[in-house]
């Protein structure tokens, strides 16, 4: 970076097509603190910064279906099973199938979707850089609906 004015920055980054996602969102902070440096710029010097990435993420990849085998569309909500329960959501338009990145951490997924019940999996605990396939089939919201990953 070049032309910046002096002052104190603080430096993040990620690479969501090596497996590293933004940390920026709580829901994938991990205890990784080499991946956020504070940067004091001034005009007398350059600075050299030293960012390190990891863990690699987990990538769930998500299928959601109705309760016809069709394709169907609806918002993910991820949950932290740890002390902070950090939620994370992605909005209404996920369809079909998709690809998340996921800490490696204990967490929930919750599916939902209009007309349809809140469908929860069960307990994921995904390993740093596993690929976890999960089917979601999403049923009418006057029946129980559990979910879990196959």
């Amino acid at each position: 970076m070049s032309n910046l004015p002096p002052g104190t920055y603080e430096v993040h980054a990620y690479k969501e097509s090596e497996g590293y996602p933004d940390t920026y969102f709580s829901f994938f902070a991990t205890s990784n603190k080499k991946a956020w440096r504070i940067v004091q710029v001034s005009s007398q010097r350059k600075a050299k910064v030293v960012l390190e990435l990891g863990p690699k993420y987990a990538r769930l990849e998500i299928v959601i279906k109705d309760e016809l085998n069709r394709p169907a569309a609806g918002s993910l909500i991820f949950t932290r099973l740890d002390d902070t329960k950090r939620p994370y959501k992605i909005g209404s338009s996920v369809s079909g199938e998709t690809h998340v990145l996921v800490p490696p951490v204990a967490f929930r997924l919750e599916v939902a979707a209009d007309g349809y019940a809140l469908c929860q999996s069960d307990v994921l605990r995904p390993r740093s850089d596993e690929s976890v396939p999960v089917t979601v089939r999403l049923k009418p919201s006057h029946q129980q609906l559990k979910s879990s990953p196959h």
